[in-house]
């Protein structure tokens, strides 16, 4: 007897809520794409040197530059499948020190364009993630892309809100003609 009344009081609770109109969901979609170019540094440390915009979303690609003077492009599909691979272990396990330099290489430069605007494709929530300054070579790397890049890709997203509509049926949803009390 004491679970039904339990479960009677978590159905009524669920029910309540689920029914309280008003509620949204924001959802931001890039509708065009992005090309970040991020150069090697320092053995394994990667700066964002520019972010360009792209018509078409599947054009966006991080191109790397590295210290040795190789280039390399990584399509936003490739990037997003090396974000979720779960290769550090095979990483780890490879004794051989250029596929584990290779790795540790690639792994850094993923990581670094996803703090600029690189990081919506691949995945960042807009709401509540902003691009970090450090992330780009300098401060003035920062804002210039933040002024052009940043501003055109702010007003290229997509916005579409979801609502349920507001009903008599819910709590407060209607007004009561009669009171009970004492």
């Amino acid at each position: 007897m004491k679970y039904w009344k339990t479960y009677c009081i978590t159905c009524a609770l669920a029910a309540t809520f689920a029914s309280c109109g008003g509620a949204e969901r924001v959802d931001e979609t890039p509708e065009t794409g992005i090309v970040t170019t991020v150069r090697e540094v320092s053995d394994g440390e990667f700066k964002i040197e520019d972010e360009q915009m792209v018509e078409d979303k599947s054009a966006s690609a991080i191109i790397a530059k590295y210290a040795d003077n190789t280039t390399d492009t990584i399509p936003l599909s490739e990037a997003k499948r090396m974000m979720q691979d779960t290769t550090a272990a095979q990483a780890s396990q490879d004794t051989t020190h250029n596929r584990h330099h290779h790795y540790r290489r690639r792994t850094s430069l993923l990581s670094i364009a996803a703090y600029g605007y690189m990081g919506y494709m691949l995945g960042r929530n807009r709401s509540s993630f902003q691009p970090r300054s450090s992330a780009y070579m300098n401060q003035s790397t920062y804002q210039r892309v933040n002024n052009t890049t940043g501003t055109r890709f702010r007003n290229a997203t997509s916005r579409s809100t979801t609502s349920r509509p507001k009903g008599k049926s819910g709590y407060g949803g209607s007004r009561s003609t009669r009171s009970y009390g004492g």
